[in-house]
């Protein structure tokens, strides 16, 4: 759901999407509860899957746009909530299936499910809080609405003056070139009343919420009956399903940058090999003669120790002397490190220190993840590069997750298929060595357009 993260964003707004994706998620965690068999549960786990990309998806997209400053801090707190989920959730739901069984250990999850709905009400558009900015002189910036009599009776005048003001005082504007009409005039007094303000210009694009763009609307269909019947015309389904399928063409375009090549098929590469084997090893820890019991503790260290360092990493990137990028690419190398040593431990005190190692570099990769892809291909840019990367990372898990559990299933050996994994996040950090060659490429390419331009 990562593509359709961003287009559906535009059209419903970040609050009601995720609330719209927590209830379907919660409502088909619970039909699962009543699974007779594999093909049911796949069918509806498979959903509530689905309907969770589109609750968990924005709420990466959300920080870049709602803090700069604070970017770091807030993407920590989002990093260190998910990893609560993590390390609790194991124990916990053994708990559940010991005393409740598959049915109401189902239930009880799909109604801790429904909370996330009330996190979602909280994602309220930021003008909803922002505070009215003052000019120099401490009077509100608010621009004064004038009724239609004010501005019929003083618009000459006006006219002539802002007109005068924009040209200068030595060139002046014949009287058939002036805008005469009142609205006109209205638009030119609110511009130039909000250039008096001090404030205005630190509202910056990184702050503003794609709802507010629908909030607007609404705020506009009840002053202008023509923009009511457009936009309830526009809003129909098919043209809901058309202007998300174009935004997300759209969308893939931004793979002409060779930077977004290298975090889009990097990504593919590092995420499908730590994915795979978080869910390889708690077998390979049973197949050497440890119980499930040992499995999910392993499990709640990997938790605790992502939680430590998605904290660490995620609140250090707001430093200046934090090299984001270097860091990102040092948690890759202790991802691809640390699995392959596992695949040739026996000892299970081994293992667990070499799954907290391997868990504290997924922490700081994963924290860095969206704050490197802003630091990188811009923050406007975001919802473009997140959604083609979470296309080419779910495809690629698709055709290269199976091909995993064949080596397993050929060799007989854990061993094996996790040397496979470890070379998919090697490949990661083999691209990403080229980041910089792509950044300057890039670049050139873009100031040779901007001189062509130029020349036009």
């Amino acid at each position: 759901m990562g593509p359709f993260a961003g287009p559906l964003t535009k059209e419903l707004g970040f609050r009601k999407l995720c609330m719209m994706g927590a209830l379907m998620a919660s409502v088909c965690m619970f039909v699962c509860s009543f699974a007779k068999s594999t093909t049911y549960l796949l069918v509806f786990f498979s959903l509530a899957g689905l309907f969770g990309g589109l609750t968990c998806k924005p709420c990466y997209l959300i920080i870049p746009m709602y803090f700069d400053k604070r970017r770091g801090m807030a993407s920590a707190l989002l990093m260190g909530g998910m990893c609560t989920g993590q390390f609790v959730a194991p124990p916990f739901i053994r708990y559940l299936l010991i005393h409740y069984g598959f049915t109401g250990a189902t239930i009880i999850v799909s109604s801790c499910l429904l909370n996330c709905c009330v996190g979602a009400s909280l994602f309220h558009p930021v003008e909803w809080h922002l505070k009215p900015a003052t000019s120099s002189i401490g009077k509100s910036a608010s621009v004064p609405i004038l009724n239609e009599s004010e501005v019929t009776t003083r618009h000459n005048e006006e006219t002539k003056s802002l007109m005068d003001e924009k040209v200068g005082n030595d060139t002046k504007i014949p009287e058939k070139q002036m805008p005469l009409t009142p609205k006109a005039v209205l638009r030119a007094r609110g511009t130039r009343r909000m250039s008096e303000c001090s404030n205005v210009s630190s509202i910056a694009i990184s702050m503003v919420d794609l709802s507010s763009v629908a909030h607007q609307v609404e705020e506009d269909k009840r002053h202008d009956p023509k923009l009511d019947a457009k936009s309830s015309d526009s809003s129909s389904r098919p043209n809901l399903v058309s202007r998300v399928v174009k935004s997300l063409i759209s969308d893939l375009g931004i793979l002409r940058y060779h930077r977004a090549q290298i975090i889009a098929f990097g990504g593919l590469f590092l995420i499908n090999g730590y994915l795979n084997f978080m869910m390889v090893f708690p077998f390979a820890v049973q197949a050497a003669g440890y119980t499930l019991e040992d499995a999910a503790w392993c499990i709640s260290i990997t938790g605790v120790c992502n939680f430590i360092a998605r904290l660490a990493s995620s609140v250090l990137s707001d430093y200046s002397w934090f090299n984001m990028k270097l860091m990102y690419v040092l948690g890759a190398v202790i991802i691809a490190a640390a699995t392959g040593i596992f695949s040739f431990l026996t000892s299970l005190v081994m293992m667990k220190v070499t799954l907290a190692l391997w868990a504290f570099g997924i922490g700081i990769n994963i924290s860095l993840y969206p704050l490197v892809m802003a630091r990188i291909m811009g923050v406007h840019n975001m919802p473009a590069i997140f959604g083609t990367q979470s296309l080419i990372v779910g495809l690629g898990y698709v055709a290269l997750g199976p091909l995993i559990g064949y080596v397993r299933d050929v060799s007989g050996s854990y061993s094996v298929s996790m040397w496979l994994m470890s070379a998919e996040v090697w490949v990661c950090v083999i691209l990403w060595c080229f980041m910089p060659a792509a950044i300057a490429r890039d670049r050139k390419r873009d100031e040779q357009k901007e001189e062509a331009l130029n020349n036009l």
